[in-house]
């Protein structure tokens, strides 16, 4: 039963891999949209459907859809080695295309939901699945890149002591070493740009930060499972968070308008060829 599983999940990977390896003549951002999607947004169909009849056989095939996903994901990321724009795709739209059938992931963590599902002790949580899935999915560019650098004009170094600094910089500490600035632009910012591959590292390593962060707070809020989740029974703890919860979704739109409005006003250099 496992042998026969394993091969449908592997033919299922290959007849994506296939498709995406001929829509990428044209465009491989196209060729990674146009399989991933669908395969996430047909997962999340069952998803939903699981819902109403945990026992029935939707959450099976979203199961399986999931796993075909994912093994078509780790599957292009040698395709996409060699370009730092690729190597950053490769992340960024499995994790929105995963943000789609995450209903898979989030059924099976609490443990109402587990039973309803007749899920047995030994199945794996729906929380540890996504913890290990979006960590490694997050990891694979570190590693590609520290064992086959760009090879840009600077040199990057070893990536996860160069990462370190830059997340100890957000924290108050000093301009990384990597991000010194050098030009007069950069030196007026205080600072400058990193070599590619910390950009893509950084890039890899957020949006998954990001993802398990929203993934978190869906699980926070729907502590219980769906017979009884927390917001009906009151909990103190969601209660006193929903003032500050509001507040944040506030404070960080009308920061994203601002940049938006900023974004929409013409740069100084602009307006002087406009003006020409």
């Amino acid at each position: 039963m496992q042998t026969k599983l394993v091969r449908r999940i592997g033919i299922g990977a290959l007849i994506a891999f296939g498709i995406m390896i001929l829509l990428s003549a044209h465009s491989y951002p196209d060729g990674l949209v146009t399989v991933l999607f669908p395969l996430s947004a047909l997962a999340g169909l069952c998803s939903i459907r699981g819902s109403f009849y945990p026992k029935g056989l939707s959450p099976k095939i979203g199961y399986r859809l999931l796993q075909i996903f994912f093994v078509f994901t780790l599957a292009t990321f040698p395709i996409s080695a060699r370009h730092s724009t690729h190597l950053l795709w490769n992340v960024v739209y499995p994790l929105l295309g995963l943000m789609l059938c995450s209903g898979l992931l989030l059924n099976r963590v609490w443990r109402v939901d587990r039973e309803s599902m007749e899920l047995t002790s030994k199945a794996p949580n729906g929380a540890l699945l996504t913890w290990a899935g979006v960590s490694l999915i997050c990891a694979i560019p570190i590693v590609i890149l520290s064992l086959r650098p760009l090879g840009g004009a600077q040199e990057a170094g070893p990536l996860v002591p160069a990462l370190w600094e830059v997340a100890s910089y957000g924290f108050g500490r000093e301009i990384p070493s990597q991000m010194q600035p050098v030009s007069e632009a950069q030196i007026e910012r205080n600072l400058g740009h990193p070599p590619r591959e910390i950009t893509v590292a950084m890039g890899s390593t957020m949006m998954g930060a990001i993802y398990l962060l929203v993934f978190a707070v869906c699980l926070f809020f729907y502590f219980g499972g769906a017979g009884e989740p927390g917001l009906w029974k009151n909990e103190p703890w969601l209660v006193r968070s929903y003032g500050p919860v509001l507040a944040a979704s506030v404070a960080v739109n009308i920061a994203l308008a601002i940049l938006l409005r900023i974004d929409a006003k013409p740069s100084a250099s602009q307006s002087n060829s406009e003006s020409i």
